[in-house]
């Protein structure tokens, strides 16, 4: 099977390991390959690949052709970051703001997901680069991505400044891929009913953060 995960995106590295170790206990393989979101929609109900490692509850409602495996096989805080020095302070009149956040990646935009002053990028490297540069004033970003972007990219006047929620993630199969859904709903029930689950979550995003690739400005 090859699954698809976004670019660049640490959530999608830890996503990537955790499902790993589940596919291994259920007896199953798979490989990725790093394709932008809304492309990977597209191949994935053409049956050019099998299925994406996460998605977030909103994404399927959104996109009915894909199944959802549930439960949640890991969870992460979305927030807001900001530089230092701006006197943003928390999601109030956000709408005065220019926001940048990740194209297909239905993470929780402050109440104008449609507004022209939210600016699509393809990776969040790209998307860092512009807040760093004042081209952006806010990105909405998983606490976990946005923080290793900051140490992996020196940008240390960049800073978490809300939370907006808890999103879960579960992974995603198209329409054409082989029916492993049961196996992989029975091992995901056991990993959780345990809490085997949550200190797989805990070694792998330890593990993510202390080897995050990506160094150096983040333009050149």
């Amino acid at each position: 099977m090859q699954l698809a995960r976004a670019p660049l995106a640490v959530e999608q590295l830890v996503e990537t390991k955790l499902l790993q170790k589940i596919y291994d206990r259920a007896g199953l393989k798979f490989s990725t390959v790093d394709i932008p979101p809304l492309r990977a929609n597209v191949q994935i109900l053409a049956g050019e690949i099998d299925g994406e490692v996460g998605r977030p509850q909103k994404y399927f409602a959104e996109n009915p052709g894909l199944m959802q495996i549930t439960p949640a096989f890991y969870h992460f805080a979305v927030g807001l970051f900001a530089r230092t020095g701006t006197g943003i302070r928390g999601t109030n009149e956000m709408s005065a703001y220019r926001i940048g956040a990740i194209r297909g990646m239905n993470y929780p935009l402050p109440g104008f997901a449609k507004s022209a002053n939210v600016h699509l990028l393809n990776n969040p490297r790209d998307m860092y680069a512009l807040l760093n540069e004042e081209r952006v004033d806010l990105v909405v970003d998983s606490v976990f991505n946005g923080q290793a972007m900051i140490r992996s990219l020196g940008l240390h006047n960049i800073v978490l400044i809300a939370i907006l929620e808890d999103v879960k993630i579960f992974h995603a199969l198209g329409p054409k891929a082989p029916d492993v859904n049961q196996r992989l709903r029975r091992c995901i029930t056991e990993l959780e009913s345990s809490g085997e689950l949550e200190t797989m979550i805990a070694n792998v995003e330890a593990e993510v953060a202390q080897n995050y690739p990506y160094q150096g400005p983040a333009r050149n």
